[in-house]
């Protein structure tokens, strides 16, 4: 069952029988249906459908040779109107049912991000067709460029003040970023001008926080974040500044979600929360 169902309003769904019969109102009742075969020629079926604004179920399974469907998977998606990055994205299949990860390597985050895809079957239409048109018994996937839109459900979180700045400090501060992603490009090419920059930066950044470090808390310093968290590797432990935020709620069970978009490592993102699991009250400029 999926842990995070309850970020957008199914809190209370608890055990399997109750998680298995969203799962079959979905099915029966779809705002949307994909069919498409799999690399062993089975029939998949992708069913969505919307309980909130923006946000919902999406249904992943198979169908046998009788027609008769046998969902694999029931994941909780929140869609989002803004782009994140524009990277080249790596699309593997999880090892189990009809799911795909990707991993994105944008250069504002410092390392590859990874992160569960919600359009595997349009993604699986469009390899069928590669592959169909492609003659070459060495065919290989390669790196798709994509508008990719991230999102991220959680179901623990605190908000928390911005760090005070003049709005001289805060452009320098996105100055430094955009300069720190492009030199991390060039160095990616192997520009050696660039490894030499890289390097300084971090170095100053190292002796910066360890002198403040002994004087100030952590959270004054660093402004922003986004490390791994967990085992899975799409978990991710993120601090940004709220953009938007806005109160919406789950029409099947009346329960009230935060949807908010945030800035983080200079990206941004949309998140979604249950109430009842977030401390604090979000507001445009807070964390």
């Amino acid at each position: 069952m999926n842990k995070y169902l309850e970020a957008i309003g199914f809190k209370n769904i608890r055990t399997r029988r109750q998680a298995e019969r969203v799962s079959t109102d979905t099915i029966l009742h779809f705002d949307e249906k994909k069919l498409y075969l799999n690399e062993q020629g089975a029939m998949i079926g992708v069913f969505s459908k919307e309980f909130g604004e923006d946000m919902g179920l999406v249904v992943t399974g198979e169908f046998d040779e009788k027609g008769i469907y046998h969902p694999s998977s029931t994941n909780p998606y929140l869609h989002s109107e803004v782009i994140s990055s524009e990277s080249f994205i790596e699309i593997e299949k999880r090892r189990a049912g009809e799911e795909y990860a990707a991993c994105c390597d944008d250069y504002h985050f410092g390392s590859a991000i990874v992160f569960h895809m919600i359009n595997a079957g349009e993604y699986m239409v469009n390899q069928f067709r590669v592959k169909k048109n492609d003659s070459s018994s060495t065919y290989t996937p390669p790196l798709y460029p994509a508008n990719v839109r991230l999102t991220a459900l959680s179901v623990d979180g605190s908000v928390i003040l911005p760090v005070l700045k003049s709005a001289y400090e805060a452009e320098e501060i996105s100055r430094r970023t955009e300069e720190h992603a492009d030199m991390a490009a060039r160095a990616r090419l192997g520009d050696e001008d660039a490894l030499d920059g890289l390097a300084e930066f971090e170095y100053n950044n190292m002796e910066m926080i360890q002198n403040r470090v002994y004087e100030e808390d952590l959270l004054t310093i660093v402004d922003t974040s986004l490390v791994p968290s967990g085992m899975e590797a799409d978990e991710y432990r993120v601090l940004g500044t709220i953009t938007d935020c806005k109160l919406t709620k789950n029409n099947e069970t009346q329960e009230l979600v935060w949807q908010m978009y945030i800035k983080a490592c200079g990206i941004p993102l949309r998140v979604a929360i249950h109430y009842d699991r977030l401390r604090g009250h979000p507001l445009p400029g807070r964390r």
